[in-house]
């Protein structure tokens, strides 16, 4: 038997916060009726478990989010954890050992300034540097960093960790974060260097559809310091300080949305490694820092996630590049050229006429990589702190384009399903919404990676939580942006509609438009998201630490109400992008926003119920509760009667429980109709998509689901996969069937060809909101408690999918499941993890037999953790349109 430990922070960092520290096990190899019956952990303060040993042996079947028994309190602290369990057959060996590293808990312990130049928004990148000296074996070196702006700390000539756009993008007014990394063998014997290349990034690089500049300050800036311990005990700090230099190189512009340009003659090769000459370099300026903002991450840093080989197209006047994939990302060249060269490099998610690179969705925003090449011969190119939505890349150069690679990046979350079918258009579905997921997950939730936005919208963030969920271990990357969110709540509780809320920085503090008041399905994300959380990973602890946020939510949305109970008809974005809404006007759904915005609050009531029944107060729980019931009552006798004619207003009437009870056959009646006489074509936004295929298969009409979810033509998840995208759209019809572009135009533009005005990607990730139906349902992998729990095993197999192979890492292990059909019979094989009780939830019809392992068994029959053969006779088999 072997366990595998973890916390809840990710395992490939270190310098983490001090406090709460939640232990989790998988178990694999246990005998077959094995149950965990307690378990033992152990801390310590080092890897042989003797210094300041802590032990908590527990007569518990817990196994997630469990408190270690040594809290960690202090900067630089290294604690080892380790966990044995005891089953029917005594105590196990000991698992795998968890190093937990806090970095420093208080920014006041970096001991040096903020130093930066007197460089403004889009001058050339500032280098900074100093050298010291190691005259002795060293034992162990740790990097601690931060800036505002985006930074590479550079030490002996070779970047310090993987992190790309360091440190990532926060509520920078409220908190920075800071980067530790292990620089031990980074360091050598005599001179050091210690360079830093500094960039404008999220604060005060251009940001927004309104071109602006200097969002959270117009002075960039670095602290951090390398802490050397010696084999001989001492200890030394070389810190940002008055003393250091800078200058200027070959980075002569950085923006993340506008591109690199890098002018190799006039780069500095070796200003990062020890003896460069810097006799010509100036003095650093000292900026003011607020170092109570510093604080230690907690989330994946960006990284690196896959490189594309392009393939190549020579053009008249340019080589067409294509990396067969949409990604977040940058072109990667090798070039044969001389000196002075020029390269340019622009980018674009889709061709246009006659191949040529669709630039008016990129807005504003350039999108353009430029390099002057310093040398003659073959050399790589690779532009820095920026990057790209893009499938395709053009190249203008008098240089011979070798090679070229598309770099994908990502918030570095663990992948944690995988689904496979034999429908090969389902099947690129999920891998479009896998790379939506991927492209929009870059440091915080953003709604899309290419044009002048990329904006943490929180409205995306709730519709596609589940999906996210599903798709990877997202647990302390939206936890670290629910903090974000709770931070720059408004004193009147209201919740921005994109976090960090930089719409409001750029406004000075203010409200900008319509997010002066509650924006129902955007706000909502405070409390949506912490309960997805929980219920995808099974800990309180999210609900502990964002229920006063919820609350206040929650009490402010529901202050509007009037008389009537009702939220009031004011300005909403509703069900956003309805596709028969005018395309000017994505606001204006056949559903009524007041219905939408009723309906949410009601949902966020109960919601926060919920939650204050789990973690709160039990007469709080009772007063959001009435505020649901009383809504209930008040919307289906006005709002629900017009809401009914829309698919979306029948879908969210029923999973949000807002018809009474004995109407709900009726309303999902209703809804089936409607989808039936339709074809199943699709006539939600991006609050009624995620719902819809819930509500029909929850109250009984699969069969109109799987219209919906196989229909091939314009208005559906699979119309763009036979197109060929390969992330998802933010509208339905964003290619049209003649292969004609949208244009995507908004209401505020009186021009007929203002790019600037128009809307439309093609990577937006929320109506990929129904991956998490396809694991559920398609599949078969269907949680029934918090965390995976329990779960069912409950395949709905559909005319049109004879067979799928599919799995999710839970928390206990991984769930997965195999299953073809034969005729009407169907073969699973099924294995689910240890701690794990799986209920039986097949397709019976009359006549039915259900064998597992070749024993007779029934539905609501439960499994304990193993490996099943399944078989099913006389299947009920789902018929995509049938009554």
């Amino acid at each position: 038997m072997k366990i595998e430990l973890r916390s809840q922070y990710p395992n490939k960092q270190i310098g983490f916060p001090g406090g709460l520290l939640e232990l989790s096990w998988k178990v694999s190899g246990a005998a077959s009726g094995a149950s965990q019956l307690a378990y033992e952990i152990q801390s310590a303060l080092d890897a042989d478990f003797t210094t300041a040993l802590k032990s908590d042996q527990v007569k518990s079947s817990q196994s997630q989010f469990v408190k270690a028994p040594h809290v960690p309190e202090l900067s630089r602290e290294m604690s080892f954890h380790r966990v044995r369990i005891e089953t029917q057959s005594g105590w196990s060996e000991w698992s795998n050992t968890v190093v937990h590293e806090t970095g420093l808990l208080n920014g006041s312990e970096l001991i040096g300034v903020a130093i930066g130049d007197d460089s403004v928004a889009e001058d050339p990148a500032t280098l900074l540097r100093t050298t010291f000296q190691v005259s002795k074996p060293v034992a162990q070196a740790r990097l601690y960093a931060s800036a505002r702006g985006t930074f590479d700390v550079m030490i002996n000539g070779a970047k310090a960790g993987d992190h790309l756009l360091a440190p990532g993008w926060t509520v920078y007014q409220h908190r920075i974060l800071v980067e530790t990394h292990d620089v031990t063998n980074y360091l050598v014997e005599g001179e050091n260097a210690f360079g830093v290349l500094l960039t404008d990034g999220w604060w005060r690089g251009k940001l927004g559809w309104e071109e602006r500049l200097n969002g959270y300050g117009d002075k960039t800036s670095f602290i951090g310091q390398i802490e050397i311990q010696y084999e001989d005990g001492s200890s030394e700090i070389i810190a940002s300080d008055s003393n250091w230099k800078t200058a200027t190189g070959g980075v002569r512009f950085a923006s993340l949305y506008d591109g690199t340009t890098m002018d190799f003659t006039m780069a500095q090769p070796a200003w990062c490694k020890p003896g460069f000459d810097d006799s010509a370099w100036s003095p650093v300026q000292v900026h003011p820092l607020d170092k109570a903002l510093l604080e230690p991450m907690t989330a994946p840093p960006v990284r690196v996630k896959q490189e594309f080989k392009m393939s190549f197209e020579q053009q008249a006047d340019r080589v067409l590049l294509d990396a067969s994939q949409n990604i977040a990302g940058w072109v990667r060249l090798k070039v044969d050229g001389k000196r002075g060269d020029k390269v340019v490099v622009r980018h674009a998610e889709v061709l246009g006429p006659n191949r040529t690179l669709h630039t008016v969705t990129l807005r504003t925003a350039k999108a353009t990589d430029t390099y002057i090449l310093g040398k003659d011969g073959v050399q790589e190119l690779e532009p820095k702190h920026t990057f790209h939505g893009f499938q395709f890349a053009d190249v203008v150069t008098e240089a011979k384009v070798l090679e070229a690679t598309a770099i994908a990046i990502t918030s570095d979350n663990q992948d944690r399903s995988t689904f496979e079918s034999s429908h090969k258009l389902l099947n690129g579905f999920i891998s479009n919404v896998k790379w939506s997921q991927r492209d929009n997950f870059v440091s915080i939730p953003t709604d899309c990676p290419q044009r002048d936005e990329r904006m943490g919208w929180t409205g995306d963030a709730q519709a596609f939580i589940y999906a996210a969920n599903t798709l990877v271990d997202g647990d302390a990357f939206m936890r670290s942006w629910l903090r974000d969110m709770a931070l720059e709540q408004r004193e009147d509780g209201n919740i921005g509609i994109v976090v960090p809320n930089i719409i409001e920085v750029h406004n000075g503090g203010k409200p900008h438009f319509f997010t002066t008041h509650a924006t129902a399905g955007w706000g909502d994300a405070a409390t949506v998201v912490p309960l997805a959380l929980y219920d995808s990973y099974g800990d309180l602890e999210v609900l502990r630490t964002q229920l006063p946020t919820m609350r206040r939510w929650v009490d402010f949305f529901n202050s509007y109400r009037d008389e009537t109970k009702l939220f009031p008809p004011i300005m909403q974005l509703g069900d956003w992008l309805d596709p028969d809404a005018p395309e000017d006007k994505p606001m204006n759904a056949k559903v009524s926003r007041q219905f939408m915005a009723t309906a949410y609050l009601a949902h966020s009531a109960k919601l926060l119920a919920r939650a204050e029944a789990l973690v709160g107060d039990a007469a709080k729980e009772q007063h959001y509760r009435g505020i649901f019931e009383e809504i209930k009552l008040a919307l289906w006798t006005t709002l629900a009667p017009d809401a009914m004619e829309t698919q979306t207003g029948c879908s969210i009437l029923l999973e949000f429980w807002l018809c009474p009870n004995d109407q709900r056959e009726m309303v999902a009646a209703k809804l089936a109709e409607i989808v039936r006489s339709e074809n199943g074509r699709i006539g939600t936004g991006f609050l009624g998509t995620p719902v819809i295929l819930d509500a029909l298969s929850r109250s009984g009409h699969l069969n109109e689901a799987y219209l919906m979810l196989l229909r091939e033509e314009p208005r559906s998840w699979l119309f763009p996969v036979k197109v060929g995208a390969t992330t998802i759209w933010e509208r339905w019809e964003a290619i049209n069937p003649d292969g004609s572009i949208a244009k995507g135009k908004m209401s505020d533009s009186n021009r007929e060809d203002d790019e600037n005005h128009s809307m439309i990607s093609f990577n937006h990730y929320a109506y990929g909101a129904v991956l998490d139906w396809i694991h559920r349902n398609v599949a078969g992998l269907t949680p029934s408690a918090p965390g995976y729990k329990e779960v069912e095993i409950a395949p709905r197999p559909a005319e049109g999918i004879d067979w799928t192979k599919s799995a999710i890492e839970t928390g206990y292990g991984k769930f997965s499941i195999d299953w073809k059909l034969d005729g009407n019979k169907l073969h699973a094989k099924v294995s689910v993890p240890f701690g794990v009780d799986a209920k039986l939830n097949l397709p019976i019809s009359d006549g039915s037999t259900i064998l597992v392992n070749g024993d007779v068994k029934h539905n609501g029959d439960v499994l304990e953790h193993g490996e099943y053969q399944i078989d099913l006779t006389h299947t009920q088999i789902a018929v995509p349109g049938r009554k």
